[in-house]
């Protein structure tokens, strides 16, 4: 039993000195293979990265021509909503008359009926200009958006052509994928500049 013993031990301490043996030997191969590796992957890279963001807010803010239009969208909005309420105000007028004279039974019942059915068109025909004029502004936001859209771009092409970007990021704090940015990447101005000279 001792013997077995002893020759269990025997082994297991042959064992142990083997796998001692690989692993140092292997950190030495693998060692090697990384710094291959890196060298090799040094080499195919030309070089690193360009990347430089633009900070949304500064253009939507400082942008002369997109202030301007804003500003005009903003009053023509503001006078259709006051013309609007004012012509929802008479017909409410009308139709509160119109209820008045009905309860005194004065007006013959058909009459009634006509000027009810007129003044229903009159309502259809309030809700029709609220959609055309609310459709009319949306587009020209819309058309706005996406000649600042262009304009950004075709300048963000200039821009990366003449000084080798990969990319350039959007930056805004209202809700942007980007989290944290580096001033000494930021080309708002240089955008910006370029965008008021048109």
């Amino acid at each position: 039993m001792k013997n077995i013993s002893l020759l269990l031990n025997g082994l297991l301490l042959i064992l142990v000195a083997n796998l001692y043996y690989q692993g140092c030997s292997g950190k030495k191969v693998v060692s090697d293979s990384l710094s291959k590796i890196k060298t090799d992957s040094a080499s195919t890279d030309s070089a690193p990265l360009r990347i430089a963001y633009v900070n949304q807010d500064t253009i939507l803010d400082k942008y002369v021509a997109l202030k301007d239009q804003k500003s005009s969208l903003e009053k023509r909005f503001r006078d259709a909503d006051a013309s609007l309420r004012s012509k929802g105000q008479r017909l409410q007028q009308d139709m509160a008359a119109l209820q008045q004279t009905a309860q005194k039974g004065t007006v013959p019942p058909a009459e009634l009926q006509k000027e009810e059915q007129r003044l229903g068109a009159q309502q259809q025909s309030l809700v029709a200009e609220q959609q055309k004029k609310e459709k009319e502004l949306g587009d020209e936001m819309r058309q706005i958006n996406e000649n600042l859209n262009k304009k950004v771009t075709d300048i963000l092409d200039v821009l990366k052509k003449q000084r080798g970007y990969d990319y350039v990021l959007s930056y805004s704090k209202q809700g942007s994928n980007i989290l944290l940015v580096n001033d000494k990447y930021d080309i708002t101005n240089d955008v910006l500049s370029e965008l008021n000279k048109k």
